[in-house]
């Protein structure tokens, strides 16, 4: 099966504060939390630490030095559960932590438009 290409529409949040970004998307993301995310035979849950991780300083730093913005960041970690949905398996690693919850560490990939810029 064909992955689909995703859109996502980051022009709509421009300028506005990483506190106010972090806060809006933890918000969103409290409503996965738990909750299975599907694509194929693989299911995850979002935890708490999940989200913490995705939103931290450290984490749009990386995204910053890979080119993207702080709102295209927070936008794709808005639309984290679509992500997944249309990523497509890439590896598998074993967890580096030694969490009973974690199986594996899954890598994945997805065609993703942002706006007018294009990223594999």
């Amino acid at each position: 099966m064909k992955n689909k290409k995703l859109v996502i529409k980051t022009n709509l949040i421009q300028n506005t504060s990483y506190k106010d970004l972090r806060k809006d998307t933890k918000e969103l993301l409290q409503g996965l939390k738990n909750k299975p995310l599907r694509n194929k035979n693989i299911v995850a849950k979002i935890s708490r630490d999940g989200i913490d991780k995705m939103i931290s300083l450290n984490a749009v730093n990386k995204s910053l030095n890979n080119g993207w913005t702080k709102e295209e960041h927070f936008a794709c970690v808005k639309n984290i559960d679509k992500l997944f949905e249309n990523a497509f398996f890439d590896s598998s690693e074993v967890p580096k932590n030694s969490s009973l919850d974690i199986v594996a560490c899954i890598n994945i990939k997805v065609i993703l438009f942002l706006t007018t810029r294009k990223y594999k």
